[in-house]
């Protein structure tokens, strides 16, 4: 999937060029932005109202909701692990759902709240995360969140999910949103490019 193709498929805005070697800025998107809906359902691309609006709120934090409730959890905590993908070994979680870092994460604490964690809801645990086949262990850790929730973290990076990826989708790889890029991640810790 090319660059415009992925920005329209996860409903991003398109860049203007505004000076050599700038970079650019995001145009206003209207509600859709404003509720993270990188790939959001129809009614939320195409929010003009009010009511429209709260529609995707609900919808989405449903979909949060499903996100944090639909990962296997073992008695060590969720299970991660390592899959293949059209990005080559990446890292999954026991419901086959894409995790991805954001770039924005200079170290273990999250930078990611608000609309941004609705969008790209954490990968949670109630235990220590179980290493998956492919995955090194050592790597596998956890952050606490200001919530008090704890977020698995790999390689030194928070992990998350993409709202709207099902089972076996990456649906915004290499999307850029909240200030930084989000990219499934690797089985050596890093960001797939």
């Amino acid at each position: 999937m090319d660059a415009e193709e992925r920005n329209r498929h996860c409903n991003l805005p398109r860049r203007r060029a505004r000076g050599a070697g700038q970079l650019l800025a995001l145009a206003p998107f209207g509600a859709a932005l404003a509720l993270g809906a990188c790939g959001s359902t129809a009614a939320s691309r195409s929010a003009t109202s009010a009511t429209s609006a709260a529609h995707a709120s609900s919808t989405a934090a449903a979909n949060v909701t499903s996100v944090r409730t639909t990962a296997r959890h073992g008695k060590a905590g969720i299970h991660i692990s390592v899959r293949s993908s059209q990005y080559g070994r990446v890292l999954k979680d026991g419901s086959d759902r894409a995790i991805y870092l954001f770039t924005h994460d200079h170290s273990t604490p999250s930078t990611c709240y608000g609309a941004c964690a609705t969008a790209w809801p954490p990968v949670l645990t109630k235990g220590a995360p179980a290493a998956g086949s492919g995955l090194n262990a050592r790597l596998l850790g956890t952050t606490r969140r200001r919530e008090g929730t704890l977020q698995v973290t790999y390689g030194g990076h928070p992990l998350y999910y993409y709202l709207s990826d099902k089972p076996g989708q990456i649906l915004c790889q290499n999307a850029e949103e909240y200030g930084g890029t989000w990219l499934v991640v690797s089985p050596r810790g890093t960001a797939v490019l």
